[in-house]
């Protein structure tokens, strides 16, 4: 548990702002966006790296733990881009 903590720790800061990005378009009615942001940053990206860190190139724990850090980095990054694009004032309920 405590090498876990001092891994995904580095990345708190930057997996809130993701996770909030990411709840900013729910709030604002757009229901796809974070469907995908997140189908993306778990299914795509986070699933198939853990499995190959995990098996294959044998990092144990550490590995899962750094591919998830890198999984919310990428979900972040991408709910920050397209937040930016401020498509998100155009929605209409």
């Amino acid at each position: 548990g405590v090498r876990s903590l001092r891994i995904l720790s580095l990345f708190f800061p930057v997996w809130a702002a993701g996770i909030v990005t990411v709840q900013c378009f729910s709030g604002a009615g757009e229901t796809k966006t974070p469907t995908w942001i997140n189908l993306f940053a778990f299914w795509i990206i986070q699933l198939p790296v853990a499995a190959l860190m995990a098996w294959p190139l044998e990092t144990g724990t550490d590995g899962i733990f750094w591919v998830i850090a890198f999984a919310q980095f990428a979900q972040a990054a991408v709910a920050v881009t397209l937040f930016r694009r401020k498509r998100r004032k155009k929605i209409t309920l």
